[in-house]
């Protein structure tokens, strides 16, 4: 895919769940809605994507890509 170029995603559904062992520790994200928007919750916080979620979880300067972190590759 091209530079620049964004594949438009399909959300997960609404209640799935994704675990993430990072440093020794399992990490769960929880997918929920808004009413009209999909949500990701991580511990008590909601973040708006899941490499938003991801960013906060890791704690590193460099941009994380939340899709792959969380294992949400097919979506």
């Amino acid at each position: 895919m091209p530079k620049g170029v964004y594949k438009e995603r399909k959300l997960p559904a609404v209640g799935s769940t994704f675990d993430r062992n990072f440093k020794g520790m399992v990490y769960t994200l929880t997918v929920v809605e808004d009413g009209v928007d999909r949500l990701f919750i991580w511990e008590k916080d909601i973040f708006k994507t899941p490499s938003a979620a991801a960013q906060s979880l890791v704690k590193h300067k460099y941009e994380v890509n939340g899709w792959v972190f969380w294992g949400m590759k097919n979506y």
